[in-house]
Order: structure tokens, then C-alpha cells, then sequence
């Protein structure tokens, strides 16, 4: 775990050069996304504008998750203007309701409220979607559906296998909505 901002920012050029071109230059990637944690608030993102705007302009489409929450509120646009999607994030502390309904990018990191402030990512983590939450995040997946060539679903709530078994519960109901192949990652 990265203790500060600028150790975030050095890291994440590093991570850039060394991992990314290679990748994009292998044809191998089809986005790249951006984690935020919560210490990276507004004087952390105004000194790295620059930094964020040169990734935005890249060819691959950019996705930033922003934990904190008003960085969320004041920095959306900036983001989105600049070529950078925001992810759609389902967990107790953002709702999917909180976002934008033209994403292209779904974080569902289940609902363990109990959990959610743990340290402990097997626990905070451990969630298993119900059909019926699974049948209202995939109307706003629907809804990105109708607006873009390509979306991309990840479900980050792992442990006990949630993840991989409410992925292809979502995945049967795309399916069964009609043609997505080679439009979902």
C-alpha cells in the first residue's frame, strides 16, 4: 500500500512505462483504469492536472474510480472533458445511483455494509449478489449498453468465488438481452 500521493504518482509513471506501453503496444489492452484512494483528495488531483489530461488523450480508453467522494462531486466533468470515464462503483458507500448513467466501466464490490470499514479485504469484500440486485445493476448496464460500443463489468467481490458466479449470472442476463458479444470485457 502506497502511504502518499506523490509515492501514488511515482509509482503509477513507473507503472506506465514499464507495464502499460508494452501492453499497448501488443494490442493486449482495452482500457486502463485509474484507482483514486481516499487520501487522494482535490490538492493531490490540481498539482497532477497535466499527468491526468496526457493519460486522458491516450488512444485506450481511460476510466478513473474516485473513492473520495468529493473529489467524485467536483472532478466528474473535469474528468469526462478531458477523455477520462468515471467508474460506476456499487458498495455500501456509493451506490450505483451516484453516478452518471452514461458509464462504461461497473465496479461492483458487493454490499457488505457490516464489513465495509475492514481492513480485511476477504471480509469487506465477501458478498454474494442476489438475483434481484443483480437484475437492477443490470439495467444500468442496459442503459450503457444502448450508448456505447464497449463496456466494461468487473466484479470485485471475490472471495468464496462471488465474483466469478454473479459474472456469469450477469452474463446470462446479457444474453438473454441480445447481441453484446465483443462489447462487454
Amino acid at each position: 500500500m502506497l502511504d502518499s500521493p506523490d509515492e501514488a504518482i511515482e509509482e503509477f509513471e513507473d507503472f506506465l512505462s514499464l507495464e502499460i506501453e508494452p501492453l499497448k503496444q501488443a494490442g493486449k489492452l482495452a482500457a486502463v483504469l485509474l484507482q483514486f484512494p481516499p487520501f487522494f483528495g482535490e490538492r493531490e488531483f490540481r498539482s497532477n492536472l497535466d499527468t491526468f489530461a496526457h493519460i486522458g488523450g491516450s488512444k485506450l480508453p481511460v476510466f478513473a474510480e474516485l473513492r473520495d467522494r468529493n473529489l467524485l462531486k467536483e472532478r466528474s466533468e473535469w474528468l469526462r472533458s478531458n477523455g477520462i470515464g468515471i467508474v460506476a462503483v456499487d458498495s455500501p458507500d456509493y451506490p450505483l445511483s451516484l453516478f452518471h448513467e452514461d458509464s462504461q466501466y461497473f465496479r461492483f464490490h458487493g454490499r457488505n455494509s457490516k464489513d465495509w470499514n475492514s481492513r480485511n479485504g476477504m471480509e469487506k469484500y465477501r458478498y454474494n449478489y442476489s438475483n434481484e440486485e443483480l437484475s437492477h445493476l443490470f439495467e444500468s448496464v442496459s442503459r450503457s449498453l444502448a450508448n456505447h460500443d464497449q463496456i466494461f463489468i468487473y466484479f470485485n467481490n471475490h472471495p468464496g468465488g462471488n465474483g466469478p458466479r454473479n459474472a456469469l449470472a450477469m452474463s446470462s442476463f446479457l444474453a438473454g438481452s441480445g447481441s453484446v458479444q465483443g462489447r462487454i470485457y
